[in-house]
């Protein structure tokens, strides 16, 4: 059971289901979360022809029971409840008004003071201390003072740059801490179609993001990046591939 996965890829995460406690709510298609440090805030659930029209936030505050094995994942709402939530329209940007008003409606743990939310056990593994340095978000005049969510699908297919700023693939997907609810690996995409290297690197070295350029930068330099042990495909990580990829990276420019 040591090495158990206890890490899941974003695609892998996808169309799990989640149930509440009068039935099928719907399957995950997304996560939201803060850039830094990297704390999900909501899953976003499809729930098809139930509420149509519309996406449904769920903070990881009311998950009981994950079970990878099934793929499901058990929450303390009954279907009424979710029913009648805020309205969350399907390609509208989570704003701070918005979550602020589910939060409320749930009586969550405001996520927007503490950067996460505050879940009633402790994690069932330590924290595991980060490189120094915060994500730097590229800000644009445009962009709404309150915005400050951001959806991993968004996020995929942004140009990866390493240090002085050459390409060296785009992002492909990320893994998920199911344990802390946090991004734990940014996993990029390397090579030519046909010969696609994944390569998954901590999240801590994603130094900063440009949502208009749709770029993201690492504490790397590209030949530490490319020449990363690569995966065919990953839907997890066990404890031993975590850290042998942490332990890779260890020496990276940060």
């Amino acid at each position: 059971m040591h090495d158990e996965p206890t890490r899941l890829d974003l695609e892998a995460f996808r169309g799990f289901t989640v149930e509440g406690r009068d039935g099928v709510v719907g399957k995950i298609t997304d996560v939201l979360f803060h850039l830094a440090p990297w704390t999900v805030a909501y899953i976003v659930v499809d729930t098809g022809s139930w509420l149509t029209g519309r996406r449904t936030l769920l903070s990881p505050q009311s998950f009981r029971e994950i079970d990878l094995a099934s793929k499901k994942i058990r929450c303390d709402l009954d279907r009424d409840r979710i029913d009648a939530s805020p309205v969350i329209e399907e390609r509208a940007p989570v704003t701070r008004t918005i979550a602020l008003e589910v939060d409320r409606y749930y009586h969550w743990h405001d996520i927007w003071i503490t950067g996460g939310p505050i879940f009633a056990h402790p994690p069932l593994v330590e924290p595991i201390r980060e490189g120094p340095g915060d994500t730097v978000v590229e800000v644009h005049e445009s962009v709404e003072d309150d915005f400050q969510l951001y959806s991993a699908r968004d996020l995929e297919s942004f140009t990866v740059k390493a240090v002085g700023g050459e390409k060296c693939g785009t992002v492909k997907s990320f893994v998920i801490d199911m344990q802390r609810w946090r991004v734990a690996h940014v996993v990029l995409s390397s090579g030519w179609l046909l010969h696609e290297r994944l390569i998954v690197a901590p999240v801590h070295l994603v130094h900063r993001v440009d949502p208009y350029a749709r770029e993201v930068e690492l504490s790397a330099s590209r030949h530490e990046i490319v020449e990363a042990p690569s995966f065919q495909e990953i839907s997890s990580l066990n404890p031993r591939q975590d850290r042998a990829i942490r332990t890779y990276f260890a020496g990276a420019v940060v």
